[in-house]
């Protein structure tokens, strides 16, 4: 790729395209999450989990989250660069809408790349920090809102306090 003579339309274009990839991930994985519709998964895919995580139209919810973190990054940088309001509101509506499809694949790992990244983001470009901030924000009052349901859902504590599947890794 580094052989490639990259235009700035060509650049602009490819990043499009991933933001465009991105919510389409992130509709697969709504659908599939709230709705157990599995028509974006191939069918010769045979998926080893029960449907309780977002996988997109990928056989496993570590590979979907990866993907949507990265995918947000750029969505991220394109927000950073862009000069038109309404092309910012509208890049700020789809990285939140990636960001709650990162957090539906319920992957430790990935959450802590998505924190990790986020941060180094907020750390080296000061465009971003003030929706990063506006972000976090919402997302803390969202969590506050939303612990008495994460305190009674048994998925959700399973996620978080077992640590069987990380030792197993170690």
């Amino acid at each position: 790729a580094r052989n490639l003579r990259w235009k700035e339309s060509s650049a602009r274009r490819f990043l499009s395209l991933m933001t465009v990839v991105g919510l389409y991930l992130t509709i697969a994985g709504f659908l599939q999450y709230f709705f157990k519709v599995r028509f974006f998964l191939p069918g010769y895919l045979e998926l080893n989990h029960e449907m309780d995580r977002a996988t997109g139209s990928f056989a496993n919810p570590v590979e979907y989250g990866a993907v949507m973190v990265v995918l947000l990054l750029l969505t991220l940088l394109q927000y950073a660069r862009a000069r038109d309001r309404m092309l910012r509101a509208l890049l700020l509506t789809v990285s939140a809408a990636m960001t709650a499809g990162i957090l539906l694949c319920k992957t430790r790992g990935v959450w802590v790349s998505f924190l990790v990244s986020m941060v180094l983001v907020a750390r080296k470009d000061a465009r971003i920090r003030k929706p990063l901030a506006i972000g976090l924000a919402g997302g803390i009052a969202g969590l506050l809102v939303a612990a008495p349901f994460l305190a009674q859902s048994d998925l959700f504590y399973r996620r978080v306090t077992e640590s069987s599947s990380i030792y197993n890794r170690v």
